[in-house]
């Protein structure tokens, strides 16, 4: 995300410019690599810090995808995010925005192509499994999330993800 986006977009391309203008054997694919970015949290300013509307979403995920290489017409090596997480829901003022506003519009990034796949990151189980209930109950579809991804409830002080039952 931000600044690292840009490192990882230059190294990319630094490496498949240079594959391509030595043509030898690629060593490395496109395909060989998982390029994740995130939306929803952005900047340390805590007045900054969270933004789950459709346009910050659809904005965020265009300038990754520029950012990472994907967006530049003339050498477009990236072709798409592989993964766009929904990151930190938990700090969402509700739901509802999520569900109204930032699901809706990261489904539309798949649907144009700037990535492939859609995953939810964040610590409280709790928050997760709510927002995989409500958007099952919603789009009537289990596809819209390819990922998920938790830290901190799998290990030697806290085994929550496996031990923990979570109300329906």
């Amino acid at each position: 995300h931000g600044t690292s986006e840009i490192v990882v977009g230059w190294a990319l391309e630094e490496l498949f410019q240079k594959q391509q203008d030595e043509q030898d054997t690629q060593t490395v694919h496109r395909n060989d690599l998982c390029i994740n970015t995130k939306v929803g949290r952005y900047e340390a300013d805590a007045k900054l810090q969270f933004d789950f509307s459709r346009e910050a979403t659809l904005k965020s995920a265009r300038r990754s995808l520029e950012r990472l290489g994907g967006g530049n017409k003339s050498c477009n090596f990236l072709g798409a995010i592989d993964v766009l997480q929904l990151h930190d829901p938990e700090f969402a003022a509700t739901l509802d925005i999520l569900i109204q506003e930032t699901i809706p519009a990261m489904v539309e990034c798949r649907s144009n192509g700037w990535c492939k796949a859609l995953g939810l990151t964040g610590y409280p189980l709790e928050v997760q499994y709510q927002i995989f209930q409500i958007t099952l109950e919603k789009y009537g579809d289990a596809s819209i999330w390819d990922q998920s991804l938790t830290y901190c409830h799998f290990n030697l002080h806290d085994s929550s993800l496996v031990n923990q039952r979570i109300s329906s």
